[in-house]
Formats: structure tokens, C-alpha cells, sequence
């Protein structure tokens, strides 16, 4: 998903995710597409389907990530 409007190319919001424990798959890891932010609304389609280019990130305990509110995300189930 997104968490800002696509259309609305000025306004976002930058979200940041604070781990304070490791995070693998098969906990819920996060999943972003690199470069998102700027191809616009979100393709359809169900909330675990895979987007082209996506990349699961399994951050270590302390680890800050910080997202564009434009760049598509996820948590694996």
C-alpha cells in the first residue's frame, strides 16, 4: 500500500519504522519497491501480491527505516 494519495506528488508523509528486536519473514518482515515514490498510484491487486522490483528488508534490533509516504509497502504475513 501507500500511505499518502499518488496524485498528490507535493504532499507526503515520511514514515519511520523503529525496530527494537530482529525481524525476519516469518515475522512480519517489510517490504518496499525502490524507487516508488515516483510511478504514481499503486498498481491493483491484494495486499500480498508481489510489485515488481520489491525487496524484503529483515532489520536487526536498532535499525531506523525511514519511508517516503509515496513508496509502495507491505509486511510479509
Amino acid at each position: 500500500h501507500q500511505d499518502c494519495p499518488a496524485e498528490a506528488r507535493d504532499s507526503f508523509n515520511l514514515n519511520r519504522l523503529f525496530y527494537t528486536s530482529d525481524v525476519n519473514l516469518a515475522d512480519g518482515a517489510i517490504v518496499v519497491v525502490p524507487g516508488s515514490h515516483t510511478r504514481g498510484r499503486i498498481p491493483p491487486g491484494g495486499h500480498q501480491d508481489p510489485i515488481e522490483g520489491e525487496i524484503a528488508l529483515e532489520p536487526r534490533a536498532g535499525t531506523l527505516v525511514l519511508l517516503h509516504g509515496h513508496v509502495y509497502h507491505r509486511v510479509t504475513p
